[in-house]
């Protein structure tokens, strides 16, 4: 199948997604991802200063519904580590 380019260099409008533990944990389960750094808050705080997602719950951005209905263009900018409570802008 061949691909569509017609999105390269295209950009949406920002939208911010606050990430939140709950969502981190059931879409590491999803992925069948099992790092203790979804699950467990000691060992995450310790290793990353919090429960982190994993580096593909960012692309879930594109799927959200900002309740604008328009739709999303997946591109990011990540500018430091994403963890619980943090937000992540796209």
């Amino acid at each position: 199948m061949p691909v569509d380019k017609s999105a390269i260099g295209r950009t949406g409008e920002p939208v911010t997604m606050h990430v939140e533990r709950g969502k981190i944990r059931e879409f590491a389960r999803a992925i069948k991802d099992d790092d203790p750094l979804y699950y467990d808050e000691g060992h995450a705080a310790k290793e990353a200063g919090g429960i982190m997602p994993p580096v593909t719950f960012l692309q879930t951005v594109a799927h959200w519904d900002d309740g604008r209905g328009r739709p999303r263009l997946p591109a990011f900018s990540l500018r430091s580590s994403a963890k619980t409570g943090s937000a992540c802008s796209g």
